[in-house]
């Protein structure tokens, strides 16, 4: 009998400081993980020489806009905020070293537990 070989959307609730949290998906399936590869190596236009550059520092972003489907953080009047690309690029620098420490840690764990078991799926790269 065949194993089952797709990505079942799983949400993981992950802690962080000051009883915040993330909601990220458990895995990426391949279509995601392709757009974050996708994503990290855009060229652009250097507006002053009109040659096409590669813009750097895509990936991270790419990363938690991809994996994060719910958080706590809220605004400025206490109301919850939902994540969105937007969003995640207007928090606080700690907080998002905060995220990818804890996005790291959590696919790591998922890494050990699929090659521990060689019928899970193959883990996602992730170089956050």
């Amino acid at each position: 009998m065949s194993r089952y070989r797709f990505v079942d959307p799983d949400v993981v609730r992950l802690d962080l400081s000051d009883g915040d949290w993330i909601e990220v998906k458990r895995e990426l399936n391949v279509g995601e993980a392709r757009r974050i590869a996708e994503r990290s190596s855009r060229a652009v236009t250097d507006p002053e020489t009109g040659k096409s550059i590669v813009e750097a520092d895509l990936n991270q972003l790419a990363v938690l806009e991809t994996y994060i489907t719910n958080w706590s953080f809220v605004d400025k009047r206490g109301v919850q905020t939902k994540p969105s690309a937007a969003s995640i690029k207007a928090i606080d620098q700690n907080t998002f070293l905060e995220i990818v420490l804890a996005l790291s840690k959590h696919v790591a764990t998922v890494r050990e537990a699929q090659e521990s078991d060689p019928t899970e799926a193959a883990p996602n790269p992730i170089s956050a």
